[in-house]
């Protein structure tokens, strides 16, 4: 009998290592996430490979959009979020939540000459650019008084608003800045390095800058897991993503982007 539950154990714990675990991401925020000669690419790219080799898991990613990401968890579609997804209460009380590793803020920016914008205040009434319907940027621009939000599905499409005047500002996450004042468009695809490429030839590519930062309590970048996944797989991450910040491998990490 007990070499019958032996059996039985190890053929459960070599089932658990064998399946492979859906990872959802939106590939259309660099440098936390893109595609890359046809690879899902990026921070959170880098840090699923380095959990998944300490920890020893199999995963696959699933491109989805941001605003289907949560939805999909919650219906078991996938089992975690590696998306540049931020901590909330919400969030907090449907899904597993893994230890931060990105501290974020929320950056406003605008053409250098626009003088007039100064705070969050500044831009009641304005039009607003953000990436991502229901992202953390969209409710805060949502929030200013007389707000017109206008939801982009890339960065670059709100770069592009704000240089051409289509809106007053942008508010966009600190992981974005590589991509906006580096010019690092390593990270962009194919379309939005063309696009970037016209608006500088016709002579548009104007200068911008940050006119506001503002820290919010929910700039924690996680991972998200289903209600479904093991808290004890769940507890083994969190450790680990505390070993990879220790050890300096997550500094290297963001380094890699040109982020810390």
């Amino acid at each position: 009998m007990r070499k019958l539950f032996l059996m039985v154990f190890v053929f459960l714990s070599v089932f658990a290592n064998a399946q492979v675990l859906k990872v959802g991401m939106s590939p259309d925020y660099p440098p936390f996430d893109y595609m890359k000669d046809g690879k899902f690419a990026g921070v959170d790219a880098d840090v699923m490979n380095a959990l998944s080799t300490n920890l020893g898991f199999k995963y696959e990613f699933v491109s989805l959009p941001f605003s289907e990401l949560e939805t999909s968890l919650a219906n078991g579609s996938i089992d975690m979020i590696a998306s540049a997804m931020t901590s909330t209460p919400e969030r907090k009380s449907k899904f597993g939540v893994s230890e931060p590793y990105f501290l974020s803020a929320d950056m406003f920016v605008a053409l250098s000459d626009r003088k007039d914008l100064v705070n969050k205040e500044s831009l009641e009434g304005k039009t607003i650019a953000v990436v991502n319907k229901d992202s953390h940027q969209e409710k805060l621009a949502n929030s200013i008084k007389g707000a017109k939000v206008l939801v982009n599905d890339s960065i670059v499409n709100a770069i592009i608003l704000v240089k051409t005047e289509r809106a007053d500002a942008m508010i966009i996450d600190s992981l974005n800045l590589p991509v906006v004042f580096d010019n690092d468009f390593e990270y962009m695809s194919t379309i939005d390095k063309n696009t970037i490429a016209m608006i500088q030839s016709l002579g548009i590519d104007k200068k911008l800058d940050i006119f506001y930062t503002e820290f919010n309590s929910g700039g924690n970048i996680v991972v998200l897991f289903s209600k479904s996944v093991n808290p004890d797989f769940i507890t083994q991450v969190n450790q680990e993503i505390k070993n990879l910040k220790t050890s300096g491998e997550m500094g290297k990490i963001l380094a890699k982007y040109g982020l810390r």
